[in-house]
């Protein structure tokens, strides 16, 4: 269907449901023909309309009895509101309208698996000889679509799961993942590919799936587990590179740049496009090892490679040429970006740390003044803005940015301990002793942040005596 028919398909559906709802307010007799219901139905379904989605399909099995569809939908209706019982009932009821025995064995086992009663629904579909259930694995998948459309997801697991135990079809595992990804707060936890390595530990694409799976919600240890597991199954040059990469994000450099080391970089030569997702974790975890010469050369790469479209990657680099005294090359790579987007607070902070090396302080708060501009959420840029007015004894300002950031994170310690240190600068000693009284109360093992800007604080009685009082021994 292209856009336009979809559009007209969807200007039919709005104007029958409209209808629909019309006749319903008004208590009017009305008639709609089979195809119009489904709809209207489908209508009310998608917009979460549940009072109509509901009337539609009491009226379009009042209007056509024999219709077996709209017994489906009703079905489905008690199932998605978990009405187990209301399901069941209406399942006996209607068998003698329904003539599909497939289907009929379809809906109890979906009733089965929605009241916990999984063993009844196994031997349920594998005893029933009926033609068309010969097929297992297209069975369990068609239960596992219906398990999604009503929204229960870990049930689609389980089906989807026994789907490909009979089949083996990838395309499973790709269904566990979406169904996985529907509630992934669940999931998170009872990791949705644990039964299928319990059951088939020997299976390599199941252990890969798991692997993009445990990657895609950030469990890095577990997304490693399963890459090695799928690699001693399977060995396969371009996982070891995604193995480079779960190193790098469990900041085990060494060992990812070792096993890129030992990578066999013929491989390069005939397709270097399976490098290049990579060389960006290559070039920083060399910049970690501080291995500056090697981060700077494949950081090039991959800029080569994806024609120069690595925003991320110019960033790394600037940051290699600050470490590597070339601050020129670093400024000219950030304002080129900054040319695309001014509002980049990553581009913005990295200016200013390279204009508070080169001690242009004036430039250095021009950069952070921006930075603020376009985002405030983060209190660490303002501690970083009153750090670099303290730095050319503008303590007004300090003091004035930091106030406006503890109305942002009123129990941020570090605020209070600064405006405590900047305070007694100005010999403010009342308000100094207020904001170290409540930044003691905070977190006391941060005091270190009032002495990092005032080490003179301790010779100072009002201190000392707030430290004792806070029982604190320094």
């Amino acid at each position: 269907m292209n856009s336009f028919e979809m559009e007209e398909s969807n200007d039919k559906q709005l104007l029958l449901a409209q209808k629909f709802s019309s006749f319903v307010n008004s208590h009017k007799s009305f008639y709609f023909t089979e195809d119009e219901y489904e709809d209207i139905i489908e209508y009310f379904k998608l917009h979460n309309n549940k009072e109509l989605y509901y009337k539609s399909i009491i009226a379009a099995n009042n209007q056509y009895p024999y219709n077996q569809e709209f017994k489906y939908f009703q079905i489905e209706y008690f199932l998605e509101n978990k009405q187990y019982s209301e399901a069941q009932e209406y399942l006996q009821k209607s068998l003698g309208c329904l003539f599909d025995e497939k289907n009929k064995i379809y809906y109890q086992a979906a009733i089965f698996y929605c009241t916990g009663h999984q063993d009844n629904a196994e031997a349920l579909i594998k005893s029933t000889g009926i033609e068309g259930i010969d097929d297992f694995g297209e069975f369990y998948t068609e239960l596992g679509e219906l398990f999604m459309d009503i929204k229960r997801y870990d049930l689609a697991i389980e089906a989807f799961s026994s789907a490909y135990l009979e089949n083996h079809e990838y395309e499973r595992l790709c269904d566990i993942f979406d169904a996985s990804f529907e509630d992934i707060e669940t999931f998170k936890e009872a990791n949705s590919f644990d039964f299928l390595t319990e059951k088939l530990p020997f299976d390599a694409n199941v252990w890969l799936k798991k692997y993009e799976y445990c990657l895609s919600i950030f469990d890095y240890e577990k997304a490693l587990e399963a890459l090695d597991f799928s690699l001693a199954l399977s060995p396969d040059e371009y996982l070891e590179l995604k193995k480079v990469a779960l190193l790098v994000y469990l900041e085990r450099y060494s060992e990812a740049i070792k096993l890129f080391e030992q990578l066999n970089h013929d491989i390069r030569d005939e397709d270097e496009t399976l490098y290049c997702d990579e060389f960006y974790v290559v070039s920083f975890a060399y910049f970690k090892l501080k291995q500056f010469e090697k981060a700077e050369y494949y950081a090039m790469e991959d800029l080569r490679l994806n024609k120069l479209e690595s925003n991320a990657t110019a960033i790394l680099l600037s940051d290699i040429y600050v470490k590597t005294g070339k601050r020129a090359k670093a400024k000219n790579i950030l304002f080129d970006l900054l040319k695309k987007e001014e509002e980049n607070i990553d581009i913005l902070f990295r200016l200013s740390e390279i204009y508070e090396i080169e001690g242009n302080m004036n430039k250095a708060i021009e950069m952070m003044l921006k930075l603020l501009k376009n985002d405030s959420s983060d209190v660490n840029n303002f501690l970083r803005l009153a750090n670099l007015y303290f730095q050319i004894n503008l303590l007004s300002k300090a003091i004035r940015t930091l106030e406006e950031s503890s109305n942002i994170e009123p129990t941020n310690a570090n605020i209070h301990y600064s405006l405590a240190a900047y305070y007694l600068l100005q010999n403010k000693k009342d308000l100094s002793v207020k904001h170290l009284n409540y930044a003691l109360n905070l977190s006391p093992s941060k005091f270190h942040t009032l002495l990092d800007i005032f080490p003179e604080a301790l010779q100072i009685e009002e201190i000392r005596t707030c430290f004792h009082k806070n029982n604190l021994r320094i």
